[in-house]
């Protein structure tokens, strides 16, 4: 299930930031921004998994709304449930909530300003990331 559900992801988020990359002039990026402040915000409160899960969610689910394709939406919220179900495993390392802000941090910068291959290295490095933790767990 973890190399499928990553493999899936990495597809379709990758192809997400570079068509966002490419499209940057154009996109309004306000709820993208509105999400990563929210999930940013809840550290403050020292949230537990579940929520900081949620706020991953809409952040994830923001960034491939940008894309413009209904479809990939529809296909992204489908396996946010796995997703989810399988960060849960991932935030029992401690200090992942704080390096998963920076690296969504990192992602709205470069997708913002269109830059397509340090977006792209920034989403795969997620990714794996994400990958390892969850295996590790």
């Amino acid at each position: 299930d973890i190399e499928e559900i990553f493999e899936i992801r990495e597809s379709i988020e990758l192809a997400s930031v570079k068509k966002v990359c490419r499209n940057h002039a154009s996109l309004d990026f306000s709820h993208l921004r509105s999400c990563f402040e929210k999930h940013k915000n809840c550290l403050n409160a020292r949230p537990e998994a579940t929520k900081f899960m949620n706020l991953d969610r809409d952040f994830h689910m923001a960034l491939s709304k940008l894309v413009g394709n209904s479809r990939l939406v529809i296909i992204m919220n489908n396996i946010r449930d796995k997703v989810h179900l399988m960060g849960l495993r991932a935030l029992s390392v401690g200090g992942r909530m704080e390096e998963v802000i920076e690296e969504h941090r990192k992602i709205v910068e470069a997708v913002e300003n269109g830059w397509e291959q340090e977006a792209l290295s920034l989403m795969e490095y997620h990714l794996d990331r994400s990958k390892k933790m969850v295996k590790t767990n």
